[in-house]
């Protein structure tokens, strides 16, 4: 999914003097190459257009697609909108050649498919992932988006210099890569593992026995989300709001790491692999968090709340203070301030696996879909509207623009990280315990269910509830 965002990422002639704010790899700078006349003859303000048009998308689908793969499962949303944005990208070179309104429509189609992926993989992973490896597991789901990035701009230096700058040829072998991994989605993945025919019964066993007592029902006809109980929940908000700061100073990171290499590095292939650096740095980050969370989780030392706490402000607080001191050196020591970027976009990993990304899950396995749906369009929007902004200050030699962009976006990541630390909480809630049935808990496959373990509690509204352990609103219980 993410080689097909980065394919068309940015549109722009003049990397160096680029209008559109979007430029943010160097997958972005080859591309110019490649597209060459087709971009070139659009004026600066439908370059903006065609690079914000797919964040707009992006936005808007976001909640839906969790309320989508919580009613129907993850897996048709997932491969639904994987299947969409490959068509939309293997008609994108028709798209440009045809007029400009159909170029941006196409852009902005692919932003809605891409919207619902992050929501429907975190459905998929509540049901999938045992509390001890939750960690693990989101790593190696998160990290495919910074390989996506890396595969993009390989893909694109292929077409560049193998394809004698052939630019549909991007979007050829994009498309028909992601049609292929539409095709193993479909045959491998099922949305629980009660229905899962190939893994082994000790694994399901493993997997289901883990997930007892976390309010993991099948949602049934008449069931409905529990809007008040998630609107009300200081944990949410928390999250919202690290998500929110943590996107936009991603987003600058990566920005300004690409757009300071395009300055200071003058050979094409030392360019190019320092471009790579913060994505093989972001994943390397993501794997070792995942891991180390777990492994810490697993010994009962520290409650999932404080390992949350502690990764969440690794990723943001520790980020925020390398920006401080990077804004400030002088201009001629480029490579320590380099350097400092570098180390500081790869950090930000710590959050994937480790933070308010994962932390979702913790939380509220029934409904994570739902509830980063809630805080990716939140932060997704905050991006969108302060993109311009930051395409402006990174677009000019003047020093001093760098500087105050750092500063805020430094004020800002510490704002999400210190407002997460107070209010934030790895303790399942208590609106996520979905009135249900015995025979409607995923826990069960279909020939398990007179012999289950699990012993129903009458809910508060009556009925019976899947989930029997009690559960503090902001203490934290040891899992």
């Amino acid at each position: 999914m993410y080689t097909l965002r980065f394919a068309i990422e940015p549109y722009s002639c003049d990397v160096r003097n680029a209008t559109d704010s979007n430029n943010i790899s160097s997958a972005a700078n080859e591309v110019v190459g490649c597209l060459g006349s087709h971009i070139c003859k659009y004026g600066g303000r439908t370059q903006r257009l065609l690079g914000n048009s797919l964040l707009w998308g992006d936005v808007i689908t976001q909640l839906p697609s969790g309320v989508l793969a919580w009613k129907y499962g993850g897996k048709i949303v997932l491969c639904t909108c994987m299947f969409i944005s490959a068509l939309v990208t293997l008609l994108t070179p028709l798209s440009f050649e045809t007029n400009t309104d159909l170029a941006i429509t196409s852009r902005f189609i692919l932003g809605l498919s891409q919207g619902a992926t992050w929501p429907a993989v975190q459905t998929i992973l509540a049901r999938w992932s045992p509390p001890q490896e939750t960690g693990r597991l989101a790593g190696l789901a998160y990290s495919g988006s910074q390989i996506g990035v890396i595969g993009s701009m390989f893909i694109t230096l292929f077409c560049k210099h193998w394809c004698e700058g052939s630019w549909p040829g991007l979007f050829y072998i994009q498309g028909n890569l992601s049609l292929l991994m539409v095709i193993i989605c479909i045959v491998l993945i099922t949305d629980t593992p009660a229905v899962n025919t190939r893994i082994s019964v000790e694994e399901k066993d493993f997997i289901t026995g883990s997930q007892r007592n976390r309010g993991l029902c099948l949602v049934q006809n008449g069931d409905t989300v529990p809007w008040r109980g998630m609107l009300t929940s200081f944990p949410l908000w928390a999250i919202l709001a690290s998500h929110t700061c943590g996107a936009f100073g991603s987003y600058v990171y990566l920005s300004c790491t690409s757009s300071y290499i395009q300055r200071v590095i003058t050979d094409e292939t030392n360019k190019n692999i320092l471009q790579v650096t913060p994505y093989l740095g972001l994943i390397v980050v993501i794997l070792l968090t995942g891991h180390i969370a777990d492994h810490i989780r697993s010994t009962d030392n520290l409650s999932t709340t404080s390992i949350r706490k502690i990764f969440n402000s690794i990723g943001e607080l520790i980020p925020a203070l390398v920006l401080i001191v990077a804004g400030f050196l002088p201009s001629y020591q480029s490579t320590i301030k380099l350097t400092l970027l570098i180390m500081g976009a790869s950090l930000t990993g710590c959050v994937y696996s480790g933070g308010y990304v994962v932390n979702v899950i913790d939380i509220s396995p029934q409904h994570a879909g739902i509830v980063f749906g809630i805080s990716s369009t939140i932060a997704s929007a905050f991006v969108l509207l302060g993109s311009a902004a930051i395409g402006e200050s990174i677009d000019v030699e003047y020093q001093g623009n760098w500087e105050i962009l750092f500063v805020v976006t430094a004020a800002i990541y510490m704002f999400g990280g210190l407002i997460y630390l107070v209010f934030g909480s790895g303790s399942l809630q208590h609106w996520n315990t979905t009135p249900c049935t015995t025979d409607h808990d995923e826990t069960h496959g279909p020939d398990d269910i007179v012999s289950s373990a699990a012993t129903p509690t009458t809910g508060a509204q009556g009925g019976e509830t899947c989930a029997s352990l009690p559960i503090d609103f902001i203490e934290d219980v040891h899992t």
